[in-house]
């Protein structure tokens, strides 16, 4: 918690970035005030000091919650707009104008809060007790200012508003248990046993919090965000020729996205594709451009540990084995002007659409193509002045930024065709700045993951799509007995698998749009899904993608419709697909089987040979027809357009 003590007279502010009803406000503003009168008097010495005044003023202290509902003028004269009111960028935003105005510790109530308040609890996100139910989180914001640079550091967590709260949950034992990098797990409970709310047993005060419309690395202040400094510039700048409220209404405006590609070859693990972050002149450009090309190494020299099989005295020998291979990198830079990156939204924004164009997208087992850019004009040539945006597959929050030298980005790409944070963050160590974690300003500060996303990240749920919602209960009930049978009980009351160690599956469905007018799904809403599936930047390497879905037709002939994505592993450089993103992914291919065979009985893949039909393919968008790519004959099967149903 800050260095300095707080006052006993402190009013909590209680933000509320989501609607609530009175009655909702006023049950939050009883928790939120129960659970702070008992964290304080359990940690009184760490909020007042030790002293005998301060003994005494625990006893007077009577916490004030005040809620404060900000509005959405306010809202977008500190952080730009977007479509949560409970994104990432307005809690940064809404902390610092908290801490100018004498409160560096608040508390903001969200989507979640509201959610959990109306007693919707979901086991896969919010921290539950089989016994006792769910429980009401908010998150807990406090903002530091280093008394000597004026910097100041936002950094936040959730909480459990529960006085009694002393569950554990995985996240909070994974870091006991060295977790190197909490921040990569920015949503984790905390709880009444590490002490108090503001503060970590292990010194971890939750998630820092940059301002997205900062340059990467940039240290925060409390005097002006960067949204206000921008919105000044456009006023002053169209002041003088338009109105105020006009001229305001401009600096809110969101810019359009960037239209891919801007560069001219696709980047690659042999093409580095180089940004520039500032404006530069074509002669500028060009001697730039010289001087990375003259310093992309000839060869790379690699070494690996190889344990020996005899021993000496101090146990195992260990014998260095050395190797070089030829260097085949060619490079290109890109100028400011073809993309406009410089804040951390601009960055984080751009790298929502570049990382697709990865060729290897999902097929990486060491990660994905790093976004890199040059972050000041170039100089010498061994200082850590490159800026690399990378993220870690399956992690909450994903994205982070590493500044590294030009040779340890060529060697990295050279060697396994991505950046590997463990190794960067060894050699940079020495850095205070040289990483950063992003977020994604416009996201909310909570889990919420897509309800398809067990297909691609678990090996126990058996998920089945519905492409209607025309379905009686009568076949629902039918299809999950299909698709899970029944477990065989043993006469002691035990299942058979659970006995043997094996894990039973479990059923899920994701159901069919509301939409009353849209009564069935067609081949193009498979692939939206297909395609969602297959980007999703969370997931780690994987094989190929298949599920199941579940048309009207069930109630005829219990079928299914199988569905396995339709991959592409010839010449991804291919010049007819430089204009493509994710250029491995040519479609989908679907079928119907029968569903009581669409898993074997002990694995839980589809079984893409229970099939009773011939094959149908569909073929996405901007894909060449059959015949033109080599490894792409026209095969004799059913090609299907997004319209027709499955």
């Amino acid at each position: 918690m800050p260095d300095d003590r707080m006052d006993p007279h402190y009013t909590w502010p209680l933000v509320l970035l989501t609607d609530l009803c009175a009655s909702s406000q006023a049950e939050l503003n009883g928790l939120v005030k129960s659970t702070l009168e008992d964290n304080i008097k359990s940690h009184s010495d760490l909020y007042f000091g030790t002293s005998a005044r301060a003994e005494n003023v625990t006893h007077k202290v009577n916490v004030n919650v005040r809620v404060w509902s900000p509005p959405r003028r306010l809202l977008e004269s500190i952080a730009q707009g977007g479509p949560r009111r409970d994104s990432q960028s307005n809690l940064y935003a809404l902390a610092i104008l908290a801490y100018r105005s004498g409160r560096p510790r608040i508390i903001a109530a969200d989507e979640t809060t509201k959610r959990q308040l109306s007693g919707r609890f979901l086991e896969d996100r919010d921290l539950y007790s089989i016994r006792e139910g769910g429980r009401i989180s908010v998150i807990l914001l406090s903002t530091q200012r280093n008394p000597d640079s004026g910097e100041c550091s936002v950094f936040a967590r959730r909480a459990v508003c529960s006085p009694q709260e002393t569950m554990f949950n995985l996240d909070d034992i994974d870091y006991m248990d060295g977790d190197d990098d909490p921040q990569a797990k920015p949503f984790k409970s905390v709880h009444k046993s590490w002490g108090p709310l503001w503060t970590h047993g292990q010194g971890w005060r939750g998630t820092m919090l940059h301002d997205p419309d900062e340059e990467p690395f940039k240290s925060g202040t409390a005097d002006i965000l960067g949204r206000e400094y921008y919105a000044k510039a456009v006023v002053t700048a169209f002041g003088r020729y338009l109105p105020t409220e006009l001229a305001i209404q401009i600096s809110n405006m969101n810019s359009l996205p960037i239209k891919m590609p801007v560069w001219n070859r696709r980047p690659s693990k042999t093409h580095l594709v180089i940004f520039l972050t500032y404006p530069t002149t074509s002669q500028d450009l060009e001697t730039t451009y010289q001087k990375l090309a003259e310093a992309v190494p000839t060869r790379f020299l690699h070494t690996r540990n190889r344990f020996l099989s005899t021993t000496s005295d101090t146990g195992f020998v260990i014998e260095t084995e050395e190797w070089y291979t030829e260097a085949h990198m060619t490079l290109e830079l890109v100028p400011w002007d073809r993309h406009s990156m410089k804040t951390r939204r601009d960055i984080v924004n751009f790298w929502n659409e570049y990382r697709v164009w990865d060729a290897q997208l999902g097929r990486n087992e060491h990660g994905i193509m790093p976004l890199i850019y040059l972050r000041r004009p170039l100089s010498a040539l061994d200082e850590a002045q490159f800026g690399v945006l990378t993220c870690k597959p399956l992690k909450k929050n994903p994205i982070f930024m590493l500044k590294m030298t030009f040779f340890d980005i060529c060697s990295d790409m050279e060697e396994f065709g991505c950046v590997l944070h463990f190794i960067t963050s060894d050699v940079h160590s020495r850095d205070k700045g040289a990483k950063e974690i992003l977020c994604q300003p416009d996201e909310p500060f909570f889990v919420d993951p897509p309800p398809w996303l067990p297909i691609i990240t678990t090996s126990w749920v058996r998920t089945v799509v519905f492409l209607t919602n025309q379905l009686s209960n009568a076949a629902k009930q039918t299809l999950e007995h299909l698709i899970i049978p029944p477990i065989d009980m043993d006469s002691d009351g035990s299942d058979y698998d659970s006995r043997d160690g094996q894990m039973f599956p479990e059923y899920s469905t994701i159901p069919w749009r509301e939409d009353a007018a849209i009564i069935d799904g067609k081949v193009e809403d498979i692939w939206e899904l297909v395609r969602a599936l297959y980007v999703y930047p969370k997931a780690c390497a994987r094989g190929t993608i298949s599920f199941v879905c579940v048309d009207r037709q069930f109630e005829l002939d219990q079928t299914v419709i199988l569905v396995q994505a339709d991959e592409w592993d010839s010449d991804l450089e291919h010049d007819l697909l430089q204009d493509l993103p994710f250029p491995r992914l040519r479609g989908f291919k679907y079928t119907r089987a029968s569903a009581e065979l669409a898993y074997v009985e002990t694995y839980n893949g589809v079984n893409i040979h229970a099939v009773n039909h011939h094959w149908s393919k569909y073929r996405r968008p901007g894909w060449p027809v059959p015949g033109i790519l080599p490894d792409d004959p026209v095969e004799d099967i059913n090609y299907v357009d997004r319209s027709a149903y499955p």
